[in-house]
């Protein structure tokens, strides 16, 4: 397929971009590159430096014919690109939009998803989940409000680009996709899903080190490990099995490790050309 992804340097564009290219489709970027995410994109792909707004963004239309074009801003944005996809008749457009600004278009050539509370790797909004992935590789104490048993809804970016795909290979009938409801989950069992999956890093020598540590928490309640997968019990067309939310969490935290390592090592080395 060839796709287009307008908005594709955002969160979820290089999730997206990234998943497609693996998948060896061929793909476009339209973004007006405000986002510092270009670097996280793997492998190749055609970029287009545009406002979604400009007149610009035909030319891409005019050079390819696109299978299915994947829209991520805002909705003066889609104005101006569901025209062109009418205007070089797109099999389908995939409007992708979170709770904030929820819109809906009545065609069959067009599908919305909605989503939120929505995390992994790469995101610059703060939620539940990076907040404590944070704390842990800042050494902070975690300090969790009540018992830490009480439910919130997560959504791993992953589900999203499981949904968009599948609309695109023609798995999905349902115009309107809803994953509001995401995946149950309590703040103690991110916590102990972290625990198990922390290492952080230990100088000796200039050398470093990884080291096992616990993290220093209370905890009032044992925790229930049953799985909590909720499903869209109000979409009886569309059944979807999420991905396995501990995973989507591990890598999560793994991204963010990533990067602490890096600026750690950043500063190590620096410390050690201001020493020489």
């Amino acid at each position: 397929m060839n796709i287009l992804v307008v908005g594709g340097y955002s969160f979820i564009g290089t999730n997206i971009v990234n998943h497609f290219i693996k998948q060896d489709h061929k793909v476009c970027v339209i973004d007006n590159l405000n986002r510092q995410n270009k670097k996280y994109v793997v492998g190749k792909h055609v970029s287009f430096n545009y406002s979604v707004n400009s007149d610009k963004c035909e030319k891409p239309f005019k050079r390819n014919k696109f299978d299915v074009v994947i829209h991520l801003t805002n909705i003066k944005g889609f104005s101006n690109i569901s025209c062109l996809c009418k205007k070089y008749c797109v099999d389908k457009m995939i409007v992708v939009n979170d709770i904030d600004e929820r819109f809906f278009v009545k065609s069959e050539h067009i599908f919305c998803i909605t989503y939120d509370n929505i995390f992994g790797p790469r995101q610059n909004k703060e939620n539940i989940v990076s907040d404590l992935i944070k704390e842990v590789l800042d050494f902070e104490n975690i300090n969790v409000k009540g018992n830490g048993d009480e439910k919130i809804k997560l959504l791993y970016v992953q589900d999203v680009i499981n949904v968009i795909y599948n609309i695109c290979v023609g798995q999905a009938i349902k115009n309107k996709v809803s994953l509001l409801t995401g995946q149950g989950c309590s703040v103690n069992q991110i916590i102990e899903i972290l625990r198990d999956q922390h290492t952080i890093p230990t100088v000796i020598n200039n050398e470093i080190l990884r080291d096992q540590h616990t993290i220093p928490i209370e905890i009032n309640n044992k925790l229930d490990y049953d799985n909590n997968i909720e499903l869209d019990g109000n979409d009886e067309n569309f059944k979807y099995e999420y991905y396995p939310l501990e995973n989507g969490i591990k890598e999560t935290y793994e991204w963010y490790k990533s990067i602490y390592i890096k600026r750690f090592n950043e500063c190590l080395s620096k410390k050690q050309d201001y020493t020489a």
